[in-house]
């Protein structure tokens, strides 16, 4: 997670499309579906841990 949050450009916007070698941003800025593919993905991680959290015993 940190590493694409990491790629995103100056105001950690995302393009269209990113060259996997280079992590180069091509195609038109902002696109909603990457950052809300994004945000679901933090949240999916963020509920993840706070379940792993709650079955750990103290």
């Amino acid at each position: 997670m940190e590493e694409m949050v990491s790629l995103g450009g100056d105001l950690g916007l995302y393009a269209e499309e990113m060259e996997p070698g280079t992590h180069a941003m091509w195609g038109n800025y902002p696109q909603a579906l990457t950052h809300l593919a994004l945000i679901s993905a933090a949240d999916i991680l963020a509920s993840s841990a706070r379940r792993a959290q709650a079955r750990s015993p103290l």
